[in-house]
């Protein structure tokens, strides 16, 4: 008897954060057993069988016969693992399997991509052979599709006694040390109260982290501006799992910044650091209003055609973030004009138009009709107004 055993080397489906095997498990699936395959929800398999090639014990064949014949459509059967740690893996597969009067082969799928496969050559003598089939890529177990299929064409006796005749399988499994960080994501730019979170999956559960907020890179040793390492003392939470810290970056340095998640290692762990880079940008608008005070992250220029007299507008060739007033008599938008008592912070970031509308959408039955200001400034008394309102919230 030819036996060839295939190795696929395919890229797994679902990949975890790198980290570093702890410990290995095995689900066992005792295929005949009813209690076993309700278990691990067996699909497509043929009736209880016994007593072939000296097998006293249960088992069932992937090609299930069907009214005398064996069709295409039935050469396969599959069983589900159940809910686990989204960090065990599957190192491979060890099936109990009969090569028999025929050619038993088959390919071994886990959420229906090909991880391996047993070619044999029929010579007619039925041997029962444990075999254990390596798994390359990364397959997280829980919930995983185990499926088996019948390769040769269907022999003489099919429609009799199906094909491929399995008595066990067991999905080999280990454990994974992972981390991931999970706030603020990658390249995300914020503002303000920033909350920096990660997650870590582990076995033990007893480890402690180092962490650190560095600006401009990700080097250790380097630009620290918040953390628990080289000199800083920040407040955070950490349960052995989750971590979470907030800090309030509108003081930081606008710019790039990185955030370093580095969990300590319990003997035979090896390091795990995870790194994410963000970027704080507390003036999105360059208005000279901090984003956490600012009421219009879009500033915009007012753009009046002409302005009452005594009103103001916010210009694009303002001076020390003030508001231009027009004189008495009135002017043109653009031309010069005093600049006094209103500032852009005063009014939150917000220009006279804008002002209008927030005074609209926040007091529709007192400033519901402000069509006009639209259309020619705002009066020192709207001013004041948003200003004492604005304060309030």
């Amino acid at each position: 008897m030819k036996k060839v055993l295939i190795f696929s080397v395919i890229a797994g489906l679902m990949l975890v954060t790198a980290g570093t095997v702890l410990a290995d498990t095995t689900e066992t699936i005792d295929i005949g057993d009813t209690i076993s395959e309700t278990t691990y929800m067996a699909d497509g398999w043929g009736p209880i069988q016994s007593g072939w090639g000296g097998n006293s014990g249960k088992f069932r064949v992937i090609w299930e016969p069907s009214l005398g014949s064996c069709e295409d459509v039935d050469k396969w059967a599959s069983v589900t693992l159940p809910t686990m740690n989204s960090s065990e893996l599957i190192t491979s597969i060890t099936i109990k399997h009969l090569d028999g009067r025929t050619n038993d082969s088959f390919r071994i799928y886990i959420n229906g991509v090909e991880v391996n496969s047993y070619n044999t050559d029929s010579d007619g003598i039925e041997i029962w052979e444990t075999t254990t089939f390596p798994v390359s890529g990364e397959y997280i177990a829980s919930e995983a599709v185990i499926k088996l299929e019948a390769t040769a064409p269907a022999w003489s006796l099919c429609g009799t006694y199906g094909q491929v005749a399995i008595d066990s399988i067991e999905v080999n499994t280990t454990f994974v040390r992972s981390a991931e960080i999970t706030s603020p994501a990658v390249d995300e730019v914020v503002s303000g109260l920033v909350f920096f979170e990660a997650t870590l999956d582990d076995e033990d559960g007893n480890d402690n982290v180092s962490w650190a907020v560095r600006q401009g890179t990700c080097a250790a040793g380097v630009g620290t501006v918040f953390g628990n390492v080289d000199g800083h003392s920040d407040a955070y939470d950490w349960d052995g799992a989750s971590f979470q810290a907030e800090a309030d970056t509108s003081t930081w340095v606008d710019g790039d910044y990185c955030f370093i998640f580095n969990p300590t290692e319990s003997a035979g762990d090896l390091a795990i650091r995870e790194t994410q880079e963000f970027v704080i940008d507390n003036d999105a608008d360059d208005d000279s209003v901090a984003n956490n005070n600012d009421f219009c992250p879009a500033t915009t220029y007012d753009e009046f055609k002409r302005v009452n007299p005594m009103h103001y507008y916010w210009s694009v060739d303002n001076k020390d973030q003030l508001f231009s007033m027009a004189p008495s008599n009135g002017i043109k938008a653009k031309s010069s004009a005093q600049h006094e008592e209103y500032s852009i912070s005063d009014t939150h970031g917000c220009s006279c138009v804008q002002v209008l509308k927030w005074l609209e959408n926040n007091y529709p039955e007192e400033y519901g009709e402000l069509n006009g200001l639209k259309k020619f400034g705002c009066s020192s008394g709207v001013m004041k107004d948003f200003i004492t309102l604005s304060s309030n919230i």
